[in-house]
């Protein structure tokens, strides 16, 4: 699990309100657990609807290759862990996620 994205610290730059300087800001990914939970579980939730909806056919494909994360969401490593652990089943993110959508329609444009 945590293929889906980076575990390093996430840094941001600004002003910093006590100085009124700019600056820069490390906090680990940890700091942001809570917040990215809270978002994540209604994504969580409709995947697990969307797998009981799933016919039997698919359903089995899925459970042999798990599930795959396309899109911003699959850089955050806590969705795929979570998924992963609501359902029982692999999540992980797909290369290149964050054009998955454009290059499936530009395939499906082109054939």
């Amino acid at each position: 699990r945590g293929e889906a994205g980076s575990t390093g610290p996430l840094t941001g730059r600004g002003r910093d309100l006590g100085t009124g300087l700019p600056g820069t800001l490390s906090l680990p990914p940890t700091a942001f657990e809570k917040v990215l939970r809270r978002h994540s579980r209604p994504i969580v939730k409709a995947v697990q609807e969307a797998l009981a909806a799933t016919s039997a056919e698919l359903s089995c494909d899925i459970f042999e290759q798990g599930i795959t994360l396309t899109g911003g969401s699959a850089h955050n490593p806590l969705l795929a862990d979570m998924i992963a652990d609501a359902t029982g089943l692999t999540a992980t993110a797909a290369d290149r996620n964050d054009l998955c959508v454009s290059l499936g329609l530009q395939a499906m444009l082109l054939s």
